[in-house]
């Protein structure tokens, strides 16, 4: 069991890492937006529409909050199994 917490701790670790770097780049593209007059020269430019920076800013969002609460869980199995 102890083999088993810190796997899924490391597991929740890089899960944080990777959907707080997912979500950073979803906010900068957020925020270059507004530099666009219309959203066909923001699709053209970045390659991405509006809407789905917004629904990417949102899973992120989701994904982060979820791997925070597994990595406090994985934490706190852990600190049981050494106490």
């Amino acid at each position: 069991m102890k083999i088993q917490s810190i796997f899924l701790l490391i597991i929740s670790i890089v899960l944080v890492v990777v959907s707080s770097w997912n979500l950073s780049v979803f906010v900068r593209l957020s925020d270059a937006s507004p530099q666009y007059t219309n959203d066909d020269q923001f699709d053209s430019a970045c390659h991405v529409s509006k809407k789905y920076v917004k629904t990417g800013k949102i899973v992120s969002i989701v994904m982060l909050v979820l791997s925070v609460i597994l990595m406090i869980g994985s934490s706190v199995c852990i600190y049981k199994n050494n106490v």
